[in-house]
């Protein structure tokens, strides 16, 4: 009995896919497309013959309504059918499936449609979705800057490959972790070199000081001297008479012998110490950086604060 009537199912598909073949009227196959169904047939064979006359339609519209308000038997073929951007757009805001809406993401090329999907839509899922597929620098700059979101905040800064707009960012991003994921992403020397001295946020240029140095002990010593800074008082030069200020001195002394060979490497220390020390006002231990000889001097035990010598090496002098 179960052989009869799965040959029988056979028989009607084959006779429904035959007449929709013939067909050619648009309303009819349209029609068909929506909404048929046959008693004899499971739901497997009614798409395959909803799909078949799916194909003979010619209206992009009428084909992503659809996709909106079929399951993925009849929608998943409907999208791959649709190239209008804009009906394309309108499935992936409106179709009943949460699937069909994914696969219509996924078919858009349209960065401006794509932009506007983000920003309009209130699934998660799908904006990142869509965030993966846009590449318009401008228009993942301007959704870092205004979404509410920060999960897609921070897609969108993952997508970003504008090194000045993610330095941008890493220094001035309302949001902490914005700044930590653009300057992550930063590669650019001079930029991260700049991150380094101009970021307010001690935690990101502590980023900026391991892609300038790597793990080795200059930037060890490097990061603990930005913590010794941080726990100085606002505005307050480091005073060398306290413990902090003593171990502060020490890895200060550490560091140029590290960066003795390292011309350029001293330069950004240089700039890193005059950074992190509040007022411009230092002490005589960084009189010494990145000049002929600066290795060698021995550090002056006078405790008196001076303001900040500017950086006193020749960049055209002969090593």
């Amino acid at each position: 009995m179960g052989s009869y009537r799965l040959t029988r199912m056979d028989k009607k598909k084959e006779k429904a896919l035959k007449a929709v073949e013939k067909e050619s009227n648009q309303l009819k196959l349209e029609k068909i497309a929506r909404e048929f169904n046959n008693k004899h047939m499971d739901l497997s064979s009614e798409s395959a013959v909803r799909c078949a006359a799916l194909r003979k339609l010619t209206d992009q519209l009428v084909i992503a309504d659809i996709a909106k308000h079929a399951g993925t038997l009849v929608g998943d073929p409907a999208i791959e059918i649709l190239t209008d951007q804009a009906a394309l757009a309108g499935v992936a805001k409106h179709a009943s499936s949460k699937d069909i809406r994914k696969s219509a993401v996924k078919k858009l090329t349209d960065q401006a449609a794509i932009k506007d999907l983000v920003l309009s839509i209130g699934e998660k899922e799908l904006r990142i979705l869509a965030l993966n597929k846009l590449t318009d620098q401008s228009a993942l700059e301007d959704i870092v800057k205004n979404d509410t979101s920060t999960d897609i905040r921070l897609a969108a800064v993952g997508a970003l490959t504008d090194q000045k707009c993610l330095l941008e960012f890493a220094l001035g991003s309302d949001c902490q972790d914005v700044r930590k994921a653009a300057a992550l992403k930063i590669t650019n020397r001079s930029l991260v070199e700049e991150l380094a001295k101009n970021c307010a946020d001690y935690d990101i240029r502590i980023i900026a000081y391991k892609k300038l140095f790597g793990e080795n002990e200059c930037y060890k010593n490097i990061v603990e001297i930005v913590e010794l800074t941080r726990q100085q008082k606002t505005n307050a030069p480091l005073d060398f008479h306290t413990k902090n200020g003593s171990k502060k001195a020490e890895l200060i002394k550490e560091t140029v012998k590290i960066l003795k060979n390292d011309k350029f490497g001293a330069k950004v220390f240089w700039d890193i110490l005059k950074t992190h020390d509040y007022s411009n006002q230092v002490h005589y231990h960084y009189d010494y950086c990145a000049r002929p000889g600066w290795h060698d001097e021995v550090i002056n035990k006078d405790y008196r604060l001076k303001p900040f010598p500017p950086y006193p090496f020749n960049d055209e002098e002969e090593d």
